[in-house]
């Protein structure tokens, strides 16, 4: 059978990695598919994670078809209560469906209206300015730095220090947070240096300035 592509709404969480994939993985091998992967307009609306292991398993994966007027909202549902997401991780969904159609007309060609940034930081329940924050993450982050913040390892308060280094000054300053070198990506980025601004030089020739210090009272 040819690929199934996943649905717009979908792919606003993160897919699995590591450990957790492939717990699923060997759930699915031992004990098959127990939940079938649901679909909307022909598209994974939910499952990504499931379909995937199917595929790697060479397990034909089986399908149910839903009808929905707000299928963003039907992949929110679904996974706050599926995931324990802390913040940070539920401000960079949040940033994910700001700006995008949030489909509730269904019929192809409607016109679809933009979540603003509040509408978002309401669906998500955090503030519009963590919103906000996230977002320059996703625009600015390097995928490694992103990729922290999706798993819960770095607060988009402390992500969002770095997003103006490059994204190898980044890369280095997240890897002596994660091997314990440093607390957090602001005591690191302090501590090394980095993307810290050096004074001018100081003018060259004579000027005719006075500087004094008298020992007033301020």
């Amino acid at each position: 059978m040819s690929a199934v592509k996943n649905h717009e709404a979908a792919n606003i969480f993160p897919m699995m990695s590591g450990y957790e994939y492939e717990s699923l993985k060997t759930s699915i091998y031992e004990n098959g598919q127990r939940e079938p992967i649901t679909l909307f307009d022909e598209l994974i609306l939910d499952g990504r994670n499931r379909y995937k292991a199917c595929i790697d398993l060479g397990i034909k994966p089986t399908f149910i078809t839903i009808n929905t007027d707000d299928p963003l909202q039907f992949v929110l549902d679904l996974n706050l209560h599926r995931r324990h997401l802390n913040e940070s991780q539920r401000a960079l969904v949040a940033a994910s469906i700001a700006n995008m159609p949030d489909h509730r007309p269904t019929n192809k060609g409607a016109n679809l209206h933009p979540l603003s940034a509040a509408e978002a930081a309401e669906k998500l329940n955090v503030s519009e300015r963590s919103v906000k924050t996230a977002k320059q993450i996703k625009e600015k982050g390097s995928p490694e730095l992103v990729a922290a913040v999706e798993s819960g390892k770095v607060a988009v308060s402390d992500a969002v220090v770095v997003v103006d280094l490059t994204t190898d000054q980044q890369d280095e300053l997240l890897a002596k947070v994660t091997t314990g070198e440093s607390k957090n990506l602001k005591a690191a980025k302090q501590k090394s240096g980095i993307g810290k601004k050096e004074a001018p030089p100081l003018p060259e020739g004579k000027y005719n300035v006075l500087v004094i210090d008298p020992p007033w009272p301020m």
